[in-house]
């Protein structure tokens, strides 16, 4: 007796939806940055947290877990992951700005471009940590000498002046509001990845890495860091409202 095999039935994909017409999304920039600023309270509070629970209470089951997960001075974790995903959304952002205005002939299109690309690798940094692999090598050049003690610092000094110098001219270009928000956004940003990260390196250097002092300025860091970058979302945002309101993003496959 032969059985036959029974073929299966192939069902098709799922067809797809056909609209009437164009469809307009509407964000609301609003809401998209209080959810930002209240998921970066929430993990830099959850930090607190972890590190008071590391520094006061015995050893129980989960503390580590949880202090992995949620310190903003580890790595691979939720605060970098967060960090990531808004600096990419800040780039994603800025490349859509520099598309347009290449679309409509205006000026500084590409340096829109190119500031997208600076915080696409920003993105990618906070993820990777490649500026923390840059350390030993610096750290031949420049020598331990306390406040560079986080060597990386020295080499980004010199691109964070490179790129202060070449954005003269495109922040002269932008309306106040947005200049002035986005300088701001700036400097709070090197403030806390730079200024207060060499404190912390001369605080280790000097042996006091486990003084009280590290991670109230490591949470202070991270805290400029991150809400920095939702300011910059929100200038952005904002920005595309006044200067691109008829800006329409479609997709299309060639």
């Amino acid at each position: 007796m032969l059985i036959q095999p029974r073929v299966a039935q192939i069902v098709s994909a799922e067809p797809p939806v056909v609209l009437g017409g164009p469809l307009s999304l509407t964000l609301s920039a609003r809401r998209v940055v209080r959810l930002l600023a209240v998921t970066m309270i929430v993990l830099v509070l959850c930090s607190a947290l972890a590190t008071w629970m590391e520094r006061t209470l015995g050893d129980f089951p989960g503390r580590d877990l949880f202090g992995d997960l949620f310190q903003v001075s580890a790595e691979a974790n939720m605060p970098a992951l967060f960090s990531g995903i808004i600096l990419a959304v800040a780039a994603a952002l800025m490349g859509v700005i520099g598309l347009a205005r290449r679309a409509a002939g205006a000026p500084l299109a590409r340096t829109w471009l190119t500031f997208a690309g600076v915080l696409a690798y920003l993105s990618v940094d906070e993820v990777a940590q490649i500026h923390d692999r840059t350390t030993m090598g610096m750290r031949q050049l420049v020598g331990d000498v306390g406040i560079l003690h986080y060597s990386w610092i020295a080499l980004y000094a010199v691109v964070v002046v490179v790129v202060g110098v070449l954005s003269i001219a495109f922040l002269r270009h932008l309306p106040a509001g947005t200049r002035n928000r986005l300088i701001l956004a700036g400097f709070l940003y090197v403030l806390g990845a730079m200024g207060l990260e060499a404190v912390e390196g001369l605080l280790e250097f000097s042996g006091q890495y486990r003084s009280l002092a590290m991670p109230i300025l490591v949470h202070i860091e991270e805290t400029l860091e991150m809400g920095s970058v939702i300011l910059v979302i929100a200038t952005l945002l904002s920005y595309m409202k006044a200067q691109l309101p008829g800006l329409r993003i479609t997709a299309a496959m060639e």
